[in-house]
């Protein structure tokens, strides 16, 4: 098993005799001019406990000979850890030595000691490997809900450590499927420099809450073996692009054929639209409905500049001629058509109007729906629109989506723009 290092520092220090004091030296004896590291330094050694050689210092006056029976007081400055004697005396020889257990932190963490007398000081430095792996826990990827027969949106993550938490590297885990049927992508695997395993799980066939588990295993660890539990479902809603793109990834090509504007009911305008919208054509205008906050409302297919070809500006947004929020609230809804219908699709959304603060409250939503009305899937709008173009997707293994219905609250101006629609047969 390869080692995590980590450096601590240790230091010698000398104490030179004063008048009115304990004496640190013999009477009239030789002053110290140096205090050199012998022995000890730049050892490798285990958290917790004592390093294979001993710390040796020496003491020399200032025509080079030894300093005997002076007394050397000792620290650990880095690291934590402890040493044997906090002082001594040098012997014939002028030396000195103590014994340096190391602390319980593996890892990079240089220091050097310091000296409280006649300023000499000589420094060691050490490094810890982590101890004896002893524990596995799970890190993420445990609860999850995802799509049957799909790879789970988050990797399965375990850390294995030593008694003190340090991460174990090299450490073989053994990973498998113990119930729902499906797969893990590796049956094993050793931990990284952080001290973690993963592997991606695709579930079995059958949905149902918390039937699926996995487990992680290493033998003779606490924690071992670490269980995993999902619940497969036959449609699953996404927020991370990556995991959305990588099951929808043999679905082919994603189209789009028309947005309808939907701000009260009856629907107030429909926006037909071309395969994929030419941007061309509608980047430059826009359609103005009537709202219920009492002010125009724009609909532009192809409206967002860094989008021409596929998305949709609702709100002001960019035809917003004000330099400052108008103090009215509007509900902005959103009906996107898809014909035909598509087992998956997405879309991105933005706040980025004047005013623009992209919170969601409770009463936003968007609604997934089939060709009947029924809602497919349901979810909750991000958190925060503002500062990041926001995912939404759903995938479905029996159901075909022929309406996304976005349904914004009145919030206080608010303009969202959406792109990037993608719907997949």
């Amino acid at each position: 098993m390869r080692r995590r290092r980590q450096w601590f520092a240790v230091a010698a220090v000398t104490a030179v005799a004063s008048c009115g004091g304990g004496s640190t030296g013999p009477s009239n004896g030789p002053t110290p001019a140096a205090v050199a590291a012998v022995a000890g330094d730049k050892q490798t050694g285990t958290v917790g406990q004592a390093l294979s050689q001993p710390l040796v210092i020496k003491v020399t006056d200032q025509s080079g000979a030894a300093v005997p029976r002076f007394t050397v007081s000792w620290m650990v400055s880095g690291g934590g850890g402890s040493v044997s004697a906090a002082s001594n005396q040098t012997d014939a020889q002028g030396q000195a030595q103590v014994t340096w257990t190391l602390g319980h932190v593996a890892g990079s963490n240089k220091d050097t000691a310091f000296a409280h007398a006649g300023g000499l000081s000589a420094s060691f430095t050490a490094s810890a490997d982590a101890g004896q792996a002893t524990q596995i826990t799970i890190v993420s990827g445990d609860g999850q809900t995802g799509l049957v027969a799909q790879p789970l949106a988050q990797p399965l993550v375990v850390t294995v450590g030593d008694k003190y938490g340090n991460p174990a590297i090299n450490v073989s885990v053994t990973w498998a499927v113990t119930a729902g049927g499906g797969g893990v992508s590796a049956a094993s695997g050793a931990t990284n420099a952080q001290g973690e395993a993963s592997v991606t799980w695709t579930l079995g066939p059958d949905s149902g809450t918390s039937r699926d588990s996995a487990q992680a295993s290493a033998p003779g660890l606490s924690g071992s073996p670490a269980t995993f539990v999902a619940s497969g479902a036959t449609t699953a809603i996404y927020t991370d692009p990556a995991a959305f793109s990588q099951v929808t990834a043999s679905r082919g090509t994603p189209t789009i054929v028309n947005f309808d504007e939907l701000d009260a009911s009856p629907v107030n305008n429909t926006v037909a639209g071309r395969t994929p919208f030419d941007g061309s054509h509608y980047a430059s205008q826009g359609v103005t409905v009537a709202s219920p906050g009492g002010y125009p409302l724009f609909v532009a297919p192809g409206g967002l500049p860094w989008n021409t070809s596929n998305s949709l500006s609702v709100g002001r947004f960019p035809y917003e001629s004000d330099t400052a929020q108008t103090a009215m609230d509007d509900a902005d809804s959103l009906l996107v058509t898809l014909n035909p219908g598509c087992s998956a699709v997405s879309f991105q959304m933005l706040d980025i109007g004047i005013g623009a603060n992209g919170t969601a409250s409770p009463a936003d939503s968007v609604k997934f729906l089939d060709a009947s009305g029924k809602v497919v899937q349901q979810a909750a709008f991000p958190r925060d629109y503002t500062s990041y173009r926001a995912f939404i997707g759903v995938v479905s293994t029996t159901q075909v989506v022929t309406t996304i219905l976005v349904a914004e609250a009145a919030h206080n101006g608010d303009d969202v723009d959406y792109d990037d629609f993608q719907c997949y047969p």
